[in-house]
């Protein structure tokens, strides 16, 4: 089992505290990512965090991956596959989501990782996952996925001018 989502805060402490403790290792199943990060930006159970946001607020999905779909759901278990036909219903799955979540109302910004030579797959998916083509983002070492997260963040401020 991977570790327990936080649910959404604004404790800027205890979010930087919970990505420092993240780390990478094993196969990628885009799928999982996109369904938690949609379960917590929905105001529904299991978090109910996303209630307190105003009508206004911005409902942003940040999926960043170093890796293309590696595995496929069977039954309730993931199984780790080299099959075509197999990563490509995990990659239609993802992108499945994807359109769920922008039908939703949220934005959905995608980051490609320092991604192998062989991850073709992963960029076209990604690509078509983001709300549009300046969501996407193709960062090859960490000060490009370092300005990937600046953007993103930048996307976010408003300036409003009045008089």
């Amino acid at each position: 089992c991977g570790q327990t989502v936080l649910p959404l805060t604004d404790n800027l402490t205890l979010a930087k505290r919970k990505v420092d403790s993240l780390t990478g290792s094993g196969q990628t199943y885009m799928p999982s990512g996109l369904i938690w990060g949609w379960r917590t930006l929905n105001p529904q159970a299991p978090y109910k965090e996303a209630a307190k946001g105003s009508k206004s607020s911005i409902r942003a999905l940040v999926l960043m991956t170093d890796g293309q779909n590696t595995v496929y759901q069977k039954d309730e278990y993931h199984k780790t596959t080299s099959n075509a036909a197999r990563l490509l219903e995990t990659n239609t799955r993802t992108l499945a989501l994807c359109d769920g979540i922008k039908r939703d109302g949220i934005t959905v910004y995608t980051v490609a990782y320092n991604l192998p030579g062989g991850a073709a797959s992963a960029k076209t998916t990604l690509k078509s996952c983001a709300s549009d083509g300046s969501k996407f983002y193709d960062a090859k070492n960490a000060s490009q996925l370092e300005k990937a997260f600046k953007d993103i963040g930048s996307d976010f401020k408003q300036i409003r001018i009045s008089h």
